[in-house]
């Protein structure tokens, strides 16, 4: 196993402590994209992070990355800091494994994620937020219409 594979495999089990112990162990068990998406989409976006963080930093593939995890905790009953969290937890893993020469620029390059992530999650909240409030709206509107049918 690579030095990268290693950190992805730590940085899964340290991001999925957010979810509740039951949950944990079936996200563990298969990685296939079709019986547990979260734990597919989780562990392809964390690849594809340390890769960046470890490479080139190509911001477009760090953002195409954070959408597709924050899209997800968004939406679930996690807290800012717990839907975030996964940002700092690399550092730790890194240092862990003693492999900080494999990461060039580690601190400046985490600021970065760090902050794209946080422009990322305050984005999907509002387009969440967005969706709930339009949801409000057209069952306000269907409840007169609603009434009338009874």
């Amino acid at each position: 196993m690579s030095t990268l594979e290693s950190i992805v495999d730590a940085w899964f089990l340290k991001a999925i402590e957010v979810y509740p112990e039951t949950a944990r162990g079936g996200m563990m068990k298969t990685g296939d994209r079709f019986r547990n998406p979260v734990s597919a989409t989780l562990r392809a976006s964390l690849t594809i992070l340390a890769s960046e963080l470890a490479g080139e930093m190509d911001i477009g593939a760090v953002e195409s990355a954070l959408d597709a995890i924050l899209r997800v905790r968004a939406v679930q009953d996690c807290t800012p800091a717990q839907a975030l969290g996964f940002t700092a937890q690399v550092r730790g893993v890194i240092d862990e494994r003693q492999a900080e020469t494999e990461f060039p620029y580690l601190d400046q390059r985490l600021a970065v994620l760090t902050s794209a992530a946080e422009r990322q999650y305050a984005h999907c909240k509002q387009d969440l937020a967005r969706v709930r409030s339009r949801e409000a709206s057209r069952l306000r509107e269907l409840q007169p219409r609603m009434r009338q049918t009874l």
